[in-house]
């Protein structure tokens, strides 16, 4: 693997070309990896928009040994973000790695036009209303378009990718007759066997009224019920948890005075550092604590 040498004793301006020589060539071999990963990623969002949009499953055929279909088959949910102007046209490159940060979780991420984006979840046990919800408030926080996003149903294997965009859209319509909505979902596919889950979007939005309200008491007995339902059910995994009780503590910081007093990316990162269920409700229950102080105050 030699590419060059240098004899003793060393002459400083060979010693000098020749590192240079070797920088360059390092640098040139890392933009080759790094274009080939740009191709790679590039064929793999052609090949899974023409799917989408088509369904044509010989088509497929020609992405064998390009596309990584092992990845769409751990797919089991989407979310469809639409904009009311072109605003893909005008992000960051990275906006999906900004949105992922938001929501601690990871995703794949397809831009479809100048106004719409899918992203496609991994996470089997996992309340993707609540997410839509999570990622609404990241997007109308950090942008100033308008957003409105579509949950799709739970689906299994690459095979169904075609029928859920079709589901993506017609959700999407729903826009018109209540543009003040904001997140949609296909309300059959809450009544799949996943309903234990579906229960987290509507306890958040009961803690979220409770904290409006400033009732402590409800806001307790809401808490409890998520504590319980996560102390009994291990099927879901730590970063979800995480991403949920996060969420607790969020609506907590909505009060203005009340963020001013305590750092919301503070306790949102101790949380995330968790490595158990015991810490995570420790932390939770402590702003709640604080927060019960602080309307006392």
């Amino acid at each position: 693997g030699v590419t060059d040498y240098v004899l003793k004793p060393v002459d400083p301006d060979r010693f000098h070309d020749t590192i240079q020589k070797i920088q360059k060539e390092i640098a040139s071999r890392k933009n080759k990896e790094q274009q080939s990963i740009k191709e790679k990623s590039f064929l793999q969002q052609y090949f899974l928009q023409s799917y989408l949009y088509s369904g044509d499953r010989e088509r497929l055929k020609e992405a064998e040994g390009i596309v990584d279909f092992a990845i769409w088959e751990q797919w089991h949910c989407a979310i469809l973000i639409e904009s009311d102007k072109a605003f893909f046209d005008n992000v960051p490159d990275n906006i999906d790695e900004e949105l992922m940060q938001g929501l601690h979780r990871n995703f794949f991420y397809l831009n479809l036009n100048t106004r719409q984006s899918v992203l496609f979840f991994s996470d089997v046990y996992c309340d993707y209303q609540l997410v839509a919800k999570h990622l609404y408030d990241i997007l109308k926080q950090n942008y100033s378009a308008s957003f409105h996003l579509a949950v799709s149903s739970r689906f299994e294997g690459h095979e169904a990718l075609p029928e859920i965009m079709s589901q993506l859209e017609q959700t999407m319509e729903e826009k018109f007759y209540h543009p003040d909505v904001h997140v949609f979902n296909n309300e059959a596919s809450d009544s799949q066997p996943v309903n234990a889950e579906t229960q987290d979007s509507r306890l958040m939005e009961k803690i979220s009224e409770d904290i409006s309200r400033k009732d402590v008491e409800q806001l307790k007995k809401h808490f409890e019920c998520l504590v319980k339902k996560y102390e009994n059910d291990t099927r879901f995994s730590a970063m979800y948890v995480k991403f949920v009780f996060s969420n607790v503590i969020q609506e907590l910081f909505q009060e203005n005075q009340f963020s001013e007093e305590r750092k919301l990316d503070h306790e949102v990162e101790r949380l995330y550092s968790c490595t158990n269920l015991k810490q995570i409700l420790a932390i939770t229950q402590e702003n709640i604590k604080e927060y019960e102080e602080f309307l006392e105050r």
